[in-house]
């Protein structure tokens, strides 16, 4: 995060395209984990666009003993860097 800030200019913008995932049966919500991680090194979200996958294979898993989330989508995170007045 830091490299990536300091090469580019005060109120330029980051894009992340991330996707949730299961790790060790566990749920993480890495889209929350990183927007945590970017404001809190001092970079402004600027919101999300989602990216529906439709074409996307989706497989039964844990059937038929337990239902398991099929992840279809990806998110595209944006950020903008502060401007030297707001830092």
């Amino acid at each position: 995060m830091d490299e990536v800030k300091e090469k580019l200019l005060p109120d330029s913008f980051c894009s992340i395209v991330i996707s949730d995932f299961t790790v060790k049966k566990k749920e993480i919500n890495v889209t929350a984990l990183t927007i945590d991680k970017m404001t809190n090194n001092g970079w402004i979200y600027c919101g999300e666009i989602i990216f529906n996958q439709r074409n996307k294979a989706i497989a039964p898993f844990g059937y038929p003993y337990a239902y398991v989330i099929n992840h279809t989508n990806q998110y595209m995170l944006n950020f903008r860097r502060p401007s030297e007045d707001e830092s």
